[in-house]
């Protein structure tokens, strides 16, 4: 057994799990499945605990049967599973509901943790990503058109290197994050933040569902939000995930217009999504052209902008909205709104259409 719990599952057992499982939904996957956990979190909790327990915990998990991922949710308590349960460990499944391609847990047997530190390392992006023959199959995205803006102000003196066109898909390997920000302020967002600033997080006009709302509207897979595994990037325009955004990659101004790169991550997948300059306005708090000459004239104001900044982009979390138009080299990331009661009322709804 101890053998067993040390192997990666991939060499240790034949593939179980159903091709099609992903697009299963109200059915019984029957029989017994040994199964490998590869990531598992509270999403219950805020982004930052989600790797902690909590009274009201749910967790969710992302499975491999060595060929294959499968994601999971806690149903109902499963004692022997924590937020805190090392990856790699062996779980044992059996005749589980499933939803939407989601594997609806009431309960599973824990053989135990693998002991194997590559197993229990941080999984790669890539892990929990779509096949890379899914994302081949995605036309490849146009470059994103010259901006008009970009000669509102004389640009500063270049003081850092380019930032290198992305030659990756849009949910490329986070590993992998190349971050071109302007050193003077690089500091700001890669070190503990150093100006305590309200934790109120951006928000934008809340357009509740309506109670009146027909059973279809409830059943709409997208209301009152989607999620990022399932939206195909050749068809989709705008979407509303419930999310975080879980890292900068990049921040630019010289051009006179804020250029933001973001990672958004909803615990189905991260993307890496441009921040529309009207949304960091929002978040700095000023014009571009105004951050511009404080950062020749005044800086310690300017970098206290960019603090401010920082921190509202650690607490972002709720419904984003991101546009994910052909017209853009990269998905959009528009705005950002907490998630309501409303918002709990439209999601039961959907749930409850579908059940």
């Amino acid at each position: 057994m101890a053998q067993f719990l040390f192997a990666d599952i991939e060499t240790s057992c034949e593939p179980s799990l159903p091709p099609d499982l992903a697009n299963m939904h109200r059915v019984v996957l029957q029989g017994r499945y040994f199964l490998q956990i590869v990531d598992i979190s509270n999403v219950a909790a805020g982004h930052e605990q989600r790797q902690e327990d909590s009274p009201n915990r749910m967790l969710k998990l992302c499975l491999t049967d060595g060929a294959s991922l499968a994601y999971a949710i806690e149903h109902k308590p499963i004692r022997q599973l924590s937020a805190k349960t090392p990856r790699g460990t062996k779980i044992v499944i059996e005749n589980v509901a499933v939803r939407h391609g989601l594997l609806m847990l009431t309960s599973a047997v824990v053989l135990g943790a693998s002991g194997n530190d590559a197993l229990e390392g941080t999984p790669s992006a890539t892990s929990l990503l779509p096949s890379e023959h899914d994302r081949a199959a995605a036309p490849p995205l146009p470059p994103p058109p010259p901006s008009a803006a970009a000669a509102i102000v004389n640009p500063l003196p270049p003081v850092t290197m380019p930032t290198p066109t992305p030659d990756k898909p849009w949910d490329a390997d986070l590993s992998d994050e190349e971050r071109s920000t302007d050193p003077s302020i690089r500091h700001l967002f890669y070190e503990p933040p150093r100006l305590a600033t309200s934790s109120a997080r951006p928000r934008a006009t809340s357009s509740a569902p309506s109670s009146t709302s027909s059973l279809k509207a409830a059943a709409d897979p997208m209301t009152p939000f989607t999620y990022l595994s399932t939206v195909n990037v050749a068809s989709a325009s705008r979407v509303i995930v419930k999310g975080f955004v879980k890292s900068v990659v990049s921040f630019q101004f010289q051009t006179g217009v804020y250029q933001l790169k973001v990672y958004v991550e909803d615990a189905t997948r991260a993307v890496l999504v441009d921040v529309d300059p009207v949304f960091v306005q929002q978040l700095m708090g000023v014009p571009c052209a105004t951050f511009v000459h404080a950062m020749q004239a005044n800086t310690p104001q300017g970098m206290q902008w960019v603090a401010t900044m920082q921190h509202k982009l650690s607490v972002l979390e709720g419904r984003l909205t991101i546009d994910f138009t052909s017209a853009a080299c990269q998905p959009t990331l528009v705005s950002s709104e907490d998630a309501t009661i409303a918002t709990t009322q439209a999601l039961l709804a959907r749930l409850q259409a579908t059940a």
